[in-house]
């Protein structure tokens, strides 16, 4: 099951075997983060609350502190209630940012959608 959540930015969302896909297809900054916050919240909580839930950030070419601090936000809640979340198909431009910050090592990272897998700390 596909779905369309939120007139700001376009975010899709989609399960599979793995638990909830949320493919995230424009920037996260200022303008959008709580929107993105609050949709792929949405998402996960619509579906059950699978054990994983895969970011694909292959859309976003530029995250702010806004949008970092949207997916503290999205890890903060899911993992108080036990799912994975894993960051996939991050952009030059944002994975720079994490890695600076050292915020990646909070994350579970993938290079490309479905595939996604752990960088060490």
């Amino acid at each position: 099951m596909t779905s369309r959540v939120g007139p700001v930015v376009e975010i899709v969302a989609s399960e599979d075997d793995d638990g909830l896909r949320v493919h995230v297809g424009k920037d996260i900054t200022v303008h959008n983060s709580v929107h993105v916050c609050s949709a792929v919240y949405m998402a996960w909580t619509d579906r059950r609350r699978p054990q994983r839930i895969t970011l694909d950030l292959s859309g976003a070419r530029r995250i702010d502190s806004s949008g970092v601090g949207a997916l503290m936000e999205i890890r903060e809640r899911t993992n108080r209630l036990g799912a994975r979340l894993v960051l996939c198909g991050l952009e030059e431009s944002p994975r720079r940012l994490l890695e600076r910050t050292g915020l990646i090592r909070l994350f579970e990272v993938g290079e490309a959608a479905g595939n996604a897998a752990t960088l060490p700390a």
